[in-house]
């Protein structure tokens, strides 16, 4: 049986590309975070710093009333590539983790969660991820999406300001 040379060509050069890109970049987004964590148990990097992180708004809104100090909250999902850079290369950042500490009451809301879908909805959070910086009465003072270490540190310097 003889086949046909178009047989072989039911894919176009350009599709071939993109399914080869998106599948290196699967295989990276996987690699990664492994590698990450080989090369700190090596000690061929250092750890980064560490952020107390709360889970609950309203907890670290009663926090925020006692000390008066601000809220970071930090909208994120496990299936947001952006939300996993900003995990491996700002949120473990020695000097972002310490400015976080020592002016912030720092919080995670996980999208994937019921709580975290509500707390989202309740301050408009559309785009992950997103940073907001909520005074002790609950009025939005600042607001990012995805950052770099030096554009983080930049946002929090800003809003300790105001």
């Amino acid at each position: 049986m003889k086949i046909s040379r178009n047989y072989y060509n039911k894919f176009s050069r350009q599709s071939l590309i993109i399914i080869g890109l998106f599948t290196a970049t699967m295989i990276l987004v996987t690699i990664v975070p492994w590698l990450d964590s080989q090369a700190v148990k090596l000690g061929l990097v250092a750890p980064g710093g560490h952020i107390a992180w709360q889970n609950s708004l309203a907890a670290g809104q009663r926090q925020s009333r006692q000390s008066g100090r601000l809220m970071l909250v930090d909208f994120w999902a496990s299936w947001c590539p952006p939300c996993r850079l900003m995990d491996r290369t700002v949120w473990t950042d020695r000097s972002v983790a310490d400015v976080v500490n020592a002016h912030f009451i720092p919080i995670r809301e996980n999208m994937e969660s019921a709580i975290g879908k509500a707390a989202a909805k309740q301050l408009g959070v559309e785009v992950l991820p997103t940073v907001l910086i909520i005074n002790a009465r609950g009025r939005i003072v600042n607001v990012a999406q995805s950052m770099g270490r030096r554009q983080t540190l930049h946002f929090l310097t800003a809003a300790m300001t105001r």
